[in-house]
């Protein structure tokens, strides 16, 4: 159950932050939007249950 509230908590980032702001082509073009996106979201975004902190500690 909550892998599931997990993934769809993710889906739910993914559409709002990332799908609903661009015109995906192709499959390519959207494997390479998810990889950036996954950068992102390792390397900037905060996530409340780690503090407010990114998955990639970095300096404030």
């Amino acid at each position: 159950m909550a892998e599931s509230l997990c993934g769809e908590r993710v889906i739910g980032s993914i559409r709002r932050e990332l799908l609903d702001q661009v015109v995906v082509l192709n499959e390519a073009h959207a494997r390479r939007l998810l990889r950036e996106y996954q950068r992102y979201d390792n390397a900037s975004r905060t996530h409340l249950s780690l503090g407010k902190d990114a998955p990639e500690t970095r300096e404030v």
